[in-house]
């Protein structure tokens, strides 16, 4: 596994093992989206992904900036970075998945609605982080209060069954498998297993929300932030995306 300091040192890492030893995979839908034979949705996949952080609290925003610099941008893509509006996404849905009262849609989708709105039916999403870790951070906000040594801090966003029955398209699956929260060193380390995640649209952000939670378990708990942990088992990124991106 690789080891950086900052945000910022790894997500341009992760980019250069991602052009030079990812590989071409085909897939049959994106989401509640069947996509199959379509060239745009062939991917460039990294599997696995893995990397720690060790300072992840100090630079968590350049991991929105690193999409402002794409060079084949649209004008609404720049105009949205240029009013900061990638960040206050990224608050607004914090804000949304760790709020007491049930939320789906919430609000945060409306800020990025081009995005969003596509998955939404009859108004709602098939799931939300909201609906999936609210009830769960309590407790476990509880067990790492009595036991800080506790190995079984684990918040799911992934729901078994439910979700293994929603596979090939017919509704989404989250891309998050869980988090794991460990106090060591006496610190609030924060380990997040992805099943996927695109790098060119989504990975940013994914990362700069689990971080934000590591840092709101960590003042919770009158910690300080420790290290931070990510891995997917894929990686990828559309060729849709890669032909406005480039590479480096």
């Amino acid at each position: 596994m690789r080891i950086f300091t900052t945000n910022y040192e790894a997500i341009r890492e992760v980019e250069r093992d991602h052009w030079e030893m990812g590989i071409e995979v085909k897939t049959h839908s994106m989401q509640d989206k069947v996509i199959e034979g379509n060239e745009d949705f062939f991917t460039k996949e990294l599997s696995p992904c893995m990397f720690q952080v060790t300072k992840p609290v100090e630079d968590m925003d350049e991991l929105l900036k690193f999409y402002h610099d794409s060079p084949g941008l649209s004008e609404e893509l720049a105009q949205f970075y240029a009013e900061g509006l990638d960040l206050r996404w990224a608050q607004e849905e914090f804000k949304d998945r760790v709020a007491e009262v049930y939320l789906n849609p919430g609000t945060s989708w409306e800020i990025r609605s081009d995005t969003w709105k596509e998955f939404m039916h009859d108004g709602k999403f098939a799931y939300t982080y909201n609906q999936r870790i609210r009830m769960q951070l309590s407790i476990i906000l509880e067990e790492l209060k009595n036991h800080p040594g506790t190995r079984q801090a684990i918040i799911e966003v992934h729901n078994g069954i439910m979700d293994i029955n929603s596979m090939g398209g017919k509704s989404r699956v989250p891309c998050s498998m869980h988090y794991q929260i460990l106090i060591r060193n006496e610190k609030v380390d924060l380990i997040y297993i992805m099943r996927s995640s695109d790098f060119l649209t989504h990975f940013g952000y994914d990362n700069w929300l689990a971080i934000r939670l590591q840092k709101h378990i960590a003042n919770q708990l009158n910690r300080e932030v420790g290290r931070y942990t990510y891995v997917s088992g894929s990686l990828h990124a559309y060729y849709k995306d890669m032909k406005t991106r480039g590479i480096f």
